[in-house]
């Protein structure tokens, strides 16, 4: 009503067939309910480890009952790192936020959780401004999770 498209044509399609994968970063049940309709897998980030269980369990057992195998489901986890010197003394703690214990820690459950692969992304800690120390703390964390 309000746009007209006009003709085109998309001479290059994807390779994969019937489509690329797709990976949601889903919250809401209703985004929920497309994961385990259409995904070929969930994108979390941010999601504290047994919130992760709980909807990632609620994801694959509804793709099953869409009549899905919720074994072709991969669990991609983004982890937004904020790394402090000191440990974060709270009770609630986000996920990927705070020493290199604490960031181990999370690791570890993330792993325990059986996540298929995990994104480390350095740019949310402040005293990394510059390319190389980025690669530095990607470094320092790829060791913290080679190391479990």
């Amino acid at each position: 009503e309000h746009v007209t498209v006009p003709r085109s044509v998309m001479p290059l399609k994807p390779v994969q067939k019937p489509h690329p994968p797709l990976y949601f970063a889903a919250f809401t049940p209703e985004a929920m309910e497309l994961v385990a309709k259409y995904g070929s897998g969930w994108n979390p980030a941010g999601v504290p480890v047994e919130g992760m269980r709980q909807m990632w369990a609620s994801i694959r057992a509804r793709a099953e009952a869409l009549g899905r195998d919720p074994a072709t489901l991969e669990l991609i986890v983004r982890a937004n790192l904020h790394v402090t010197a000191k440990p974060i003394a709270s009770d609630w703690r986000p996920i990927f936020v705070g020493d290199r214990d604490q960031l181990r820690a999370d690791l570890d459950a993330t792993r325990a959780l059986g996540a298929d692969e995990l994104v480390l992304e350095a740019q949310f800690t402040s005293s990394v401004e510059t390319l190389e120390p980025q690669l530095a703390l990607l470094e320092e964390i790829t060791e913290l999770a080679r190391a479990g």
